[in-house]
């Protein structure tokens, strides 16, 4: 037989009313009793009881009448399944007003263990401009009663007491608590028609069993989604797509993908979206013809050939004036409003609850759908209130339900118009009310914004960005009422050539059922994208097991002191993960965010039933972590630094060569020695570091704080960095680090927390720089200097060894793709330091000066500049950041933007021109140099982007008497190409 909606709603309710029935293993146990002579409802929940009355609620015309609250005159009907009981009253007097009619009505549904009410009013008199601004159908004494609920402003959450939940079936309510009562309410905010009968939204309350109400509250959500248990894979264009793209643009992506993971490995995506940059902003959501000749016709068929779907991004509030100008929309009668950002811009954008705005974006959803095969929409921008009094609403808080009404019309009107539609709303904040899902497939969650900056410093800056991701994640899977499963916090993504596999089984894990790829295929490889394949084939086919989803929080945020919904608590420097079980069997992710190894302790507390357990790792690589468990026991599993690690937690018995845990990294790196000293130096050279003719390697302050750093180590491992870690309240900068292995200088590259990849509005909150040196494997005397102006940075020093994971057929048969790189070991060799305090009188040293026979560009001024974004930088880069180039970083040159056009007059003074190039490391560029004297090209770099070495120019010159540097976009737009000339010179 087929399972349709309704089937498996039933099979999640009914398993609520099971689990409690057997909670109370009483025979006898009635969940719900009318009790018709005090006209109310009985629920019952174990030994607790919830009274809820059947009288009149109390109704605010337009805040200044004020009415109900009455006792019942005549209770009608029962509650029996499929029935409803109706208690009635006399006609209200509005005094002058006229009168009003008032039903309230009851159901009871045994499945959900859900008792709903509302009620009907009906106006009898002349005025026309009474607006109901609340009805508060109930007001419940809590005072003896454990309650609570995340308080909002708009949206509707529910509130949980003792073995029960509350709250108002509807994304916009005003259900609130104060002091000792919960106010079960809502804003209609639209004025009465006399004759006309008016149903008020409706009060739900359902039986959990004590201390069970989240989850309870949150199965009864997880019913009614329109897609129940299903995994949805999309991939989004954003980031990786120009703006605006054409039809070329996004079928030249789509045979990407076909070739090189569907075609070979059999992957398809359910939906492919293209993101904004697809409508005529002078239409209404009109297809720009200029772009897509055709429509979507061709990139329709594209999808279909990946047995995909396509996917469209669009702004149900116009919140983007590129894509809908708001101002041509005004011109055109639609319902628009002047907004503000605070902080940010003014502008013009639409009002979901003016009836010819809303219409036509239902119609508009409704065409996408039937005509041109849209499976899936990105909803992205939605104002939840309008200030206008002429849209057919109240202006204000009272025009919500209006606006949530007009979002709902064309979200059914989507899903009614074909089979399979997925609405993505991204539009309703960190905690969206749970009722959305009602009406969309998944919400957005605690995401903390498009790509967080960084928390907790890794040499890998993905790492941090996983880390900061689920600093927001698990406020929501802690705190958020809405199922884990439904939330989404943006997927996967993949924007630099980091590795990105620990980041993406973290996604996976979070077990959120949506799952968007923003992929950049520059920085796939072969390997890659069979990674990539494998993982999502692994998702699919542990859909129904990742759907259950508990976070396993940092030990500092545990016994609810985990942050709600904030963005400037600190990130404990701590494991965490999420636990999935069902059937007895479990999967078990843990991360390490931090460098030195730590212990999390599991309890194994979801495998009912089941016999002796024994737990696997799956990833990174296959270890046995534990024989013969007990469920209910606790397994104390040490994780690697950085560590991402996937458990297998089941009765099946591993097999006997199977490495063991316990011995990952024995060996790999020894610490024999290391000591250090702060000084305090001054350098007696130039007063400004950087002259026309030389540069001073110091601290740019003339003074400051040396650091020594000095120990002899053995390393085994594979792959050994030596990391020197500076952390600061603000981007440490004026910092000069060298490093030296066996009394030879070595090579040290810079990763900064300041260039690392990131799509946020959020204040930076972490600040830190990593100074790092390759180490051999072998015995070796080690060291770093680092020089300070101040010394109040905190400065540690670690090595950290790896080995590279191997691309072979897994041991295990579920196991997932091993990563690039697996962490093995580390070992402190500088314990924080929370500032450099110097003993002593100061050192004075004579600083290295570098000098040339000619002049360097930052200290000459061009006569001409053109470039596509910002102005030209002098010794730091078009961002006025630090330049930096494939990790190395560059006190002077020129920081400039594609497509730039920089000329100096030489005069013919000049023989050779000298720099480095490169695409700057703080964003993804994809640029190309190329140097002209006199108008005659003399050199050119090929395309170059982020994560490449700089290259070195060296061109003869002689005679000419103008100098050309010209920077290109690489031929995809020139966004985010910025492009640095480090260190460019000209010699005589």
């Amino acid at each position: 037989m087929s399972i349709t909606r309704t089937t498996i709603q039933s099979v999640v309710v009914l398993s609520l009313a099971v689990l409690l029935l057997r909670a109370n293993a009483v025979e006898s146990w009635q969940p719900m009793a009318l009790d018709s002579t005090r006209s109310i409802v009985l629920l019952k929940s174990e030994q607790t009881t919830l009274e809820i009355p059947l009288n009149s609620p109390r109704i605010d015309f337009n805040g200044t009448i004020r009415v109900g609250g009455m006792p019942s005159k005549n209770l009608e009907g029962s509650l029996e399944a499929g029935k409803t009981v109706t208690s009635r009253f006399d006609p209200i007097s509005l005094d002058s007003a006229g009168q009003l009619e008032v039903e309230t009505i009851a159901e009871w549904s045994a499945n959900e263990l859900v008792l709903r009410k509302w009620a009907r009013l009906r106006y009898t008199g002349e005025k026309k401009d009474l607006v109901l601004n609340e009805v508060i159908l109930d007001e419940l004494d809590v005072s003896e009663r454990h309650a609570q609920m995340s308080p909002g402003d708009i949206q509707s959450y529910p509130a949980f007491i003792d073995g029960f939940f509350a709250g108002i079936e509807f994304p916009i309510g005003a259900t609130r608590l104060e002091g000792n009562t919960l106010i079960v309410a809502h804003r209609p905010g639209f004025a009465m028609k006399p004759g006309e009968w008016y149903e008020t939204r409706k009060a739900v309350y359902g039986i959990a069993k004590p201390g069970d109400e989240r989850k309870a509250f949150q199965r009864y959500i997880a019913s009614h989604l329109p897609s129940r248990g299903q995994f949805h894979i999309d991939y989004n264009s954003w980031w990786t797509s120009p703006v605006p793209y054409t039809e070329a643009d996004i079928l030249k992506l789509m045979d990407i993908f076909n070739q090189r993971l569907y075609k070979p490995y059999g992957v398809s995506l359910d939906s492919f979206c293209i993101d904004m940059g697809w409508a005529n902003a002078h239409t209404f959501w009109g297809i720009d013809t200029t772009l897509f000749p055709e429509g979507f016709t061709r990139i329709a068929r594209a999808a279909e050939e990946m047995k995909s779907h396509l996917g469209l991004w669009i702004s149900p509030s116009s919140r983007y004036p590129q894509a809908l100008d708001n101002e041509w929309a005004a011109s055109q009668g639609y319902e628009t409003f002047i907004d503000s950002i605070p902080g940010a811009s003014v502008f013009r954008t639409a009002c979901l609850g003016g009836p010819k705005y809303s219409g036509a974006f239902r119609d508009r959803l409704i065409e996408m759908a039937s005509r041109n095969s849209v499976r899936q929409f990105k909803l992205d921008g939605y104002v939840p209130t309008c200030p206008e009094s002429n849209h057919g609403h109240a202006p204000g808080i009272l025009s919500a339900e209006a606006v949530a009404e007009g979002f709902i019309a064309a979200a059914q009107s989507a899903h009614a118009s074909a089979d399979g539609v997925w609405l993505e709303p991204t539009c309703f904040g960190w905690n969206p009310s749970p009722w959305w899902l009602f009406y969309c497939n998944s919400v957005i969650g605690s995401y903390g914004d498009d790509a967080p900056y960084g928390r907790i410093p890794c040499p890998v800056y993905r790492e941090s960005y996983t880390t900061a991701r689920d600093y927001f994640n698990l406020q929501g899977a802690y705190w958020s009422t809405v199922p884990i499963a439904a939330q989404e916090v943006l997927g996967i993504i993949h924007q630099t050539p980091e590795p990105f596999m620990n980041d993406a089984v973290t996604t996976i894990l979070r077990g959120n059922m949506f799952l968007p790829l923003y992929i950049n295929p520059a920085y796939m490889d072969e390997r890659r994208w069979k990674s990539l394949a494998g993982l999502l084939t692994w998702a699919r086919a542990n859909a129904d097991i990742l759907s259950e989803t508990t976070p396993l929080l940092p030990s500092s945020w545990g016994e609810g002191r985990c942050p709600k919904f904030v963005q400037d608590a600190v990130m404990p420097r701590e494991p965490y993960g999420y636990a999935h079980w069902t059937g007895g069997r479990g999967l078990i992710l843990l991360r390490n965010p931090w460098i030195a190894p730590q212990s999390y302790s599991v309890p194994l507390d979801g495998a009912d039933g089941a016999g002796p357990l024994n737990a696997v790792s799956l990833y990174p690589e296959v270890r046995v972590y534990g024989r013969d468990l007990r469920n209910g026991a606790s397994l104390d599993v040490t994780l690697a630094p950085y560590e991402t690690l996937l458990l297998a937690v089941d009765a099946t018995q591993p097999r006997t060569d199977l490495p063991l845990a316990s011995s990952l990294g024995d060996g790999a790196l020894k610490v024999s020695e290391a000591h250090h000293t702060v000084e305090r130096v001054v350098f007696d050279g130039p007063e400004q570091p950087l002259g026309p003719d030389f540069t001073c390697r110091g601290p740019l302050g003339g003074s400051g704080v040396r650091l020594t750093l000095d120990a002899k180590v053995s390393v085994s491992a594979p792959i050994t960095e030596a990391l020197l870690l500076v952390e600061d309240a603000q981007s440490p900068e004026s910092l000069v680090c060298t490093g030296r292995i066996d009394g030879q200088e070595a090579n040290v590259s810079v990763m900064d927390s300041e260039l690392g990849w990131a799509a946020s509005v959020l204040p930076r909150p972490e600040h830190w720089r990593f100074y790092r040196m390759s180490v051999p494997a072998g015995e070796h005397a080690l060291g770093f200097t680092l020089f300070s102006n101040d010394g109040k940075e905190r400065v540690s020093c670690w090595l950290w060894a790896n080995k590279p994971g191997e691309m072979r057929a897994a041991q295990d048969g579920n196991a997932l793709p091993q990563p690039e790189s697996i962490s093995l070991a580390s070992q402190v060799l500088l314990d924080p330091l929370d500032s450099l305090e110097a003993q002593g009188d100061p050192i004075h040293l004579e600083p290295t000066i570098e000098r040339i026979d000619g002049v360097y560009l930052d200290t000459l001024e061009p006569i001409s500049v053109e470039q596509g974004y910002g102005t030209l930088q002098k010794n730091r880069s078009v961002w006025e950041k630090p330049m930096t180039i494939g990790g190395q970083q560059f006190v002077r040159g020129l920081g400039t933007h594609a497509t730039a056009r920089i000329v100096y007059d030489l005069s013919g003074k000049y023989s050779h021109f000298q720099s480095w190039v490169g695409a700057d490391s703080a964003t993804t560029p994809t640029v190309t140099f190329e140097v002209l004297a006199d108008g005659v090209s003399k050199w050119k770099s090929g395309l170059m982007q982020r994560g490449d070495p700089p290259s070195w120019v060296d061109i003869d010159i002689a005679g000419a008497k103008t100098l050309e540097l010209r920077v290109g976009d690489g031929g995809n737009g020139i966004g985010a190409d910025h492009a640095n000339w480090a260190e460019a010179r000209v010699l005589r």
